[in-house]
């Protein structure tokens, strides 16, 4: 009998596995190679989904308050002093990075999609595709024993 299965699992998905976990063990050489492989190897039409992966694996392997659209308000906590900051005083891609993984947590494909929307150079992406993956990185870290 002929197997009826398919994996659907993506092609590029073992190459982002491997940069999220060396972002996580912060090994930014290796997150970097795996990342440049990728768009080598697949361009840039599978980053918003690359982004997807990474942000849901972070949500699923991280502590957090139950999903509530009442939580309304995004901040960010410096990772030396642990001071909780407003989205002002961060790096314009880090604060991309935390809309994008909160529209995600709150399953908000509106904004989700208009955040993805508003890159509009290779820059752009750069940095941001960047910082979701420290951003990340650093929550498994963390969230890590």
């Amino acid at each position: 009998m002929a197997d009826t299965t398919h994996d659907t699992t993506p092609p590029w998905y073992p190459l982002a596995a491997d940069a999220l976990l060396a972002a996580r063990d912060e090994r930014w050489h290796d997150a970097r190679q795996h990342l440049q492989r990728i768009a080598d190897t697949y361009g840039a039409e599978v980053i918003p989904d690359l982004l997807i992966a990474w942000i849901d694996t972070m949500l699923k392997h991280t502590p957090g308050p139950e999903r509530a659209p009442a939580l309304g308000r995004l901040g960010f906590m410096d990772a030396v002093s642990g001071r909780i900051v407003e989205a002002e005083h961060v790096d314009p891609a880090v604060c991309w990075a935390g809309r994008l993984v909160f529209a995600r947590y709150l399953d908000d494909q509106e904004q989700f999609s208009a955040l993805i929307e508003s890159v509009d150079s290779d820059q752009q992406w750069s940095n941001n595709v960047a910082a979701i993956l420290n951003v990340c990185g650093t929550m498994l870290r963390w969230a890590t024993p």
